[in-house]
């Protein structure tokens, strides 16, 4: 049987197309504010039950920062959306702040609820920032730490100016928002006043983290649809993914940094953590925890964790 030419390009062309078609529609799963796939997967089904369980601990922190005096701020963002974050003050005078970034689809209190307690109760101020796409802030795309990069930089503008007597500020992120720390590590505009960083379960790029995701959630390999979504991305987002990526931004990290991931992450393996600490160029620390799911470790070991963190605060802070 002999095929033609326009029958092997008519062919090649559905193809094509059907990449483009498939690649466009992950790319909205991943990145939607209101997307229903990933949301579906992350809850195992259960969303309703999910999106309960997380509302009330929501409900739970925002009672507790309203306790404590909590203040809230806003900005607006490069791109026009308002952004808004919440800080709570200690209840003497203090020097050091710990900023927070919170990780994908994910919020303050589910990342930071435990912590911020105790860090409170040591004497610091802890900022902690609605990600634009979640939360009370604007935005209908999350970018993976491109936009929230830039974001995070004007928020620490704001900090430096409400809060002068602040000398030490702790970059603190978990999952996607220990990749927006870790991609601030390098840049030129980091403020002095940051001594350090701590990197909870961030993933080395988003290129390596989507093709384990299309490989776990949906069993679907990385070629051809990674590269397309590469090629898609500036059009259809407004940034490159293939850009995003930390495992670069730590080679020219600027304070040193603490590493930390669970040993039983599947979502973010802990071979990420291990990867970046050995391209990180600065003073660091790996902190692996045994049993600890994705943004567990604290929650499973907080003597070691705030031990490491102390660790970190003696040798770095002025």
């Amino acid at each position: 049987m002999r095929i033609s030419t326009k029958h092997l390009l008519g062919v090649g062309g559905a193809a094509i197309a059907g990449t483009a078609a498939l690649s466009s529609y992950l790319l909205y799963e991943a990145s939607g504010r209101h997307a229903r796939l990933i949301p579906y997967l992350f809850a195992g089904g259960d969303v309703k039950g999910w999106q309960a369980e997380d509302l009330a601990r929501r409900k739970d922190f925002a009672r507790w920062l309203n306790r404590h005096n909590a203040e809230t701020f806003s900005i607006q963002s490069h791109d026009g959306l308002r952004l808004y974050a919440s800080c709570v003050a200690p209840e003497k005078p203090s020097d050091t702040l710990f900023f927070c970034c919170h990780g994908y689809r994910g919020s303050m209190a589910a990342a930071f609820a435990l912590q911020t307690e105790k860090l409170h109760e040591a004497g610091c101020h802890v900022f902690l920032v609605d990600e634009r796409a979640h939360g009370r802030s604007e935005g209908n795309t999350i970018s993976f730490g491109e936009n929230e990069k830039e974001d995070c930089l004007k928020w620490l503008d704001l900090v430096i100016h409400r809060y002068p007597e602040v000398s030490n500020i702790v970059l603190y992120g978990v999952s996607m928002g220990s990749a927006v720390v870790l991609l601030m590590s390098g840049d030129e505009r980091l403020p002095g006043q940051v001594r350090f960083i701590i990197a909870d379960c961030g993933y080395t790029s988003i290129d390596d983290q989507l093709a384990l995701c299309l490989k776990q959630m949906f069993h679907l390999p990385a070629f051809p649809l990674l590269p397309m979504a590469d090629l898609l991305s500036p059009a259809l987002l407004g940034f490159s993914i293939k850009k995003i990526r930390p495992v670069d931004a730590v080679r020219k990290a600027r304070v040193p940094i603490l590493f930390v991931h669970g040993l039983a992450d599947h979502f973010i393996p802990a071979a990420m953590a291990c990867e970046l600490y050995n391209a990180c160029s600065t003073d660091k620390d790996l902190l692996l925890i045994e049993g600890a799911h994705h943004a567990g470790a604290y929650k499973k070991d907080p003597e070691k964790y705030r031990a490491a963190v102390r660790y970190f605060l003696e040798r770095y802070l002025k």
